[in-house]
C-alpha cells in the first residue's frame, strides 16, 4: 500500500513536506490494515478447517478488497482487477463480473498453479480449469453500440498548481482557456476540474463563454467552485440559450477537500495548513443533450463504480486536476480505473485533466485517444452510447457471487478428497 500511494508524496511540491508524508503514511497504514486483518483471519480459518490457505485466498481476497473500498475513506487503489486495464477490452467478461470478479479469477488461477505445484503427478485438473477460466473471460454482456452524430472534444491543460492558485494569473489563464475552447471542433467541449479556484459565474469570463456557446451552438462543461448554501467543488455545463447546469461533487478528497477527524487533527496540524471543508453534493445528474446525456464526475469520484451507472444513452465526463501530484503516476492510475469501469458498465468515458493524462475511452474499456503527461492538448471523437445496460450494471454482484460460491464448492470437494 505504501508503494501504491507514493504519488501522494508529490503533494509536498505545492504544499508542505510534513503534510505530504503524513497523508502518505496515514493512507498506507489505513489501507494496509485491511490486508493485515485479512491475513489474520486467513490463519484462523486455516487452523480451524485445515484447508490449505492458498485455496482460501479466492474467498477472502474479494472480501478484503470490498471492505477496503467501503466507507468515507474507502479507496479501490490496489484492487487486483484494475491491474488488467491495458487488456480490459479483450476481457468481455468484465461486463458481467466487474473488477471484483476479475480479482477473484486472478487469485483462483494463482491458487490452481500452487495446487498443481504440490500435485506434480496429476497435472490435468488444474491445467484444464485454468484453460476454462481463460476461455470464460471471452464471454461478455456487450450491448450493441449506437453511433451518435455528435462529437466530443476533451481539453487537457498544463497549468502548474501555484500558477492556478495565484489570482494575478487568472486573466491570462482565462484567455488561454478561451483559446482552447475556440480551437475545439466538437459540439460538446469538456475542460478539467476547477479551472480557477473560484466561482467562475462571478467573473466576466463566464459571460464570454455563454456568448460563445449561444453563438456557436456548443455545450461547454468545466470545473468550478459553486456558491450555494456553502462552497462546493463542482462543474458547470454552459448550454446555448439556456441556464447553466451545475453539479456538486459528492465524494470529497480527504485532506484536500475535507479534513477527517477535524476535532482531533485541528489541534495537531499547524494553523497555516488548516483549510475549510467543502460542502458535499447529494445528487448525480445526467445532462440531456440532443438525444444523449452526459454525467459529470469530479476527480476522485472517477475511481468508484457506483457513479458510472448512467442510462443507456449516456456517457461519462470526468473532470480532474492532477497538478497537485506533478510528474507522478497519479494520472496513469486514474485512467486504469476509468478504463475498467467503462468496460464494466459498457459506457463511453471522457477524462479531462489538468496535467496527468486525459483520454477518450470506448465502452469496451479501450483507449481511443489519450494525451501525454503535462502536455496541453485537445482530443476529439464521435460519441458512442450503449443500447442497454450491461449485466454488471443491472446485477453487479451476480457474476461475482457465482464465482465465489463455485470456488467454495470446489475447495470443499478438494478437502474431502484430501481427507479420504
Amino acid at each position: 500500500m505504501g508503494g501504491l500511494h507514493l504519488f501522494l508524496l508529490n503533494l509536498a511540491n505545492d504544499s508542505h513536506i510534513i503534510g505530504a508524508i503524513f497523508i502518505w503514511r496515514i493512507a498506507s497504514l489505513y489501507f494496509g490494515l485491511f490486508y493485515g486483518l485479512g491475513g489474520w483471519g486467513l490463519k484462523i480459518i486455516h487452523n480451524k478447517t485445515n484447508i490449505p490457505w492458498p485455496l482460501l485466498l479466492p474467498i477472502l481476497w474479494p472480501v478484503i478488497e470490498y471492505a477496503k473500498s467501503m466507507g468515507s475513506f474507502g479507496n479501490t487503489n490496489g484492487n487486483l482487477g484494475f491491474g488488467l486495464s491495458k487488456i480490459i477490452h479483450y476481457l468481455p467478461i468484465t461486463s458481467i463480473i466487474g473488477h471484483i470478479g476479475l480479482g477473484i479469477l486472478i487469485v483462483i488461477i494463482n491458487a490452481l498453479i500452487w495446487q498443481q505445484s504440490r500435485n506434480k503427478n496429476n497435472k490435468t485438473p488444474s491445467i484444464v480449469m485454468i484453460g476454462l477460466i481463460i476461455l470464460a473471460t471471452m464471454i461478455g454482456s456487450s450491448p450493441s453500440q449506437i453511433q451518435s452524430t455528435q462529437h466530443i472534444s476533451v481539453i487537457q491543460t498544463s497549468v502548474k498548481q501555484p500558477i492556478k492558485m495565484n489570482p494575478k494569473h487568472w486573466a491570462s489563464l482565462e484567455k488561454n482557456y478561451l483559446s482552447l475552447i475556440t480551437s475545439a471542433t466538437g459540439n460538446i467541449i469538456i475542460l478539467p476540474e476547477s479551472i480557477l479556484p473560484t466561482n467562475i459565474q462571478l467573473r466576466p469570463w463566464f459571460d464570454e463563454i455563454q456568448h460563445y456557446s449561444t453563438t456557436e451552438k456548443k455545450y461547454i462543461l468545466f470545473g468550478t467552485f459553486i456558491e450555494d448554501t456553502g462552497t462546493y467543488n463542482g462543474s458547470l455545463m454552459i448550454q446555448p440559450n439556456g441556464q447553466p447546469i451545475t453539479y456538486k461533487k459528492q465524494r470529497l478528497m480527504p485532506f484536500g477537500e475535507t479534513l477527517p477527524f477535524r476535532n482531533i487533527l485541528s489541534n495537531i496540524i499547524p494553523q497555516s495548513l488548516l483549510f475549510s471543508d467543502f460542502e458535499k453534493g447529494d445528487e448525480t445528474i445526467d445532462i440531456p443533450i440532443e438525444g444523449i446525456s452526459i454525467r459529470p464526475l469530479i476527480c476522485l469520484e472517477g475511481i468508484y463504480g457506483k457513479f458510472y451507472s448512467s442510462p443507456p444513452n449516456g456517457i461519462m465526463a470526468i473532470l480532474a486536476n492532477n497538478a497537485w501530484y506533478d510528474n507522478s503516476t497519479a494520472g496513469s492510475k486514474f485512467l486504469k480505473f476509468a478504463q475498467v469501469h467503462a468496460a464494466e458498465f459498457q459506457t463511453m468515458v471522457a477524462v479531462s485533466a489538468n496535467t496527468g493524462q486525459s483520454a477518450i475511452i470506448f465502452p469496451s474499456g479501450a483507449l481511443i485517444q489519450s494525451t501525454k503527461h503535462e502536455n496541453a492538448d485537445i482530443l476529439t471523437h464521435t460519441i458512442q452510447t450503449k443500447s442497454r445496460p450491461s449485466i454488471y450494471h443491472r446485477w453487479p454482484w451476480a457474476g461475482t457471487l457465482l464465482i465465489f460460491f463455485g470456488w467454495i464448492i470446489f475447495i470443499k470437494k478438494q478437502h474431502k478428497l484430501n481427507s479420504a
